[in-house]
């Protein structure tokens, strides 16, 4: 995980579940740059209102992780 961009950077990744194979990819990659990079895993839940990209970012929107 790397960017050009100089300033405090924090990277969220939003999953449905633990159990979608990208939760278990971004864990890895966390774990691999903890000490470097400050990233966090969130996982949202199944949708049931709306689509499940649109329903990720609302619980991204409203987690208090700032």
């Amino acid at each position: 995980i790397t960017s050009l961009y100089g300033g405090p950077l924090e990277f969220l990744f939003v999953v449905e579940s633990t159990d979608d194979p990208a939760y278990h990819a971004i864990s890895r990659l966390i774990s691999e740059f903890e000490d470097d990079v400050d990233a966090k895993v969130i996982v949202a839940g199944l949708s049931t209102t709306c689509s499940q990209k649109i329903h990720n970012q609302l619980v991204w929107n409203f987690t208090d992780v700032f």
